[in-house]
């Protein structure tokens, strides 16, 4: 990985005197790139530009191509994007004043074995604090189970407790429905003639008494 050490404005001008303009840096310790971003044509031009750039492509081969094509009055300007580590600009055509700005950017390789390092950095923290979730998570299920078998005998001994006292209820419930013993019906007329003998006796009773004393006086 390549860290940018400085990035500054670069600008080059194409014209009839200075058609071309050759971008090298020969630096074995820092990469230089340069970021072509825009070309414009001076107020003074009267003709079209074109510009050429010629730079080697990634297989190595040298390839040139027409980066823009400036009008005056019409296309002043021109945004561009192109990044080279190395390229020769050419005006092609029309006698210029072509303006070209873009940034030169100088990068430098990171310390060797920086990469190695991090890649070998252990994190045992993470891991215990994984298998710490992990024993926690165990220690909530268990607690869990607990509680869950508690609850199921409370239930149990509710409902037999229940069943119990519906029982106690049904049997009270069945007593008292049951019928009272039938009385014994008393015929009618019975109980005077009782009263009627008891009286006669009671006479009789009297008239032997009558009887004894009148003998006595005689």
């Amino acid at each position: 990985m390549n860290n940018i050490i400085s990035q500054d404005f670069w600008c080059t001008t194409l014209s009839k005197e200075t058609p071309e303009h050759n971008w090298i840096i020969n630096d074995e310790e820092i990469t230089h790139h340069l970021l072509i971003e825009q070309a414009v044509i001076g107020v003074e031009a009267k003709t079209n530009c074109l510009v050429e750039a010629t730079s080697q492509i990634a297989s190595g081969e040298e390839k040139s191509t027409m980066i823009c094509h400036l009008i005056p009055g019409a296309v002043p300007n021109c945004q561009l994007s192109l990044s080279f580590k190395q390229v020769k600009l050419k005006l092609v055509a029309g006698e210029g004043p072509v303006y070209i700005t873009g940034t030169h950017s100088q990068e430098i390789e990171d310390m060797e074995g920086s990469d190695d390092e991090d890649d070998g950095m252990e994190v045992p923290e993470l891991m215990d604090a994984e298998a710490e979730g992990e024993s926690e998570d165990e220690e909530s299920d268990d607690e869990e189970g607990v509680d869950e078998d508690k609850m199921l005998e409370e239930l149990a001994a509710a409902q037999a407790n229940k069943l119990r006292e519906f029982t106690k209820k049904n049997k009270k419930g069945v007593a008292a429905a049951k019928p009272a013993p039938a009385s014994k019906k008393v015929e009618p007329g019975v109980e005077e003639k009782k009263v009627e003998e008891k009286k006669v006796v009671e006479e009789k009773k009297e008239e032997k008494k009558e009887v004894k004393e009148e003998a006595k006086k005689e």
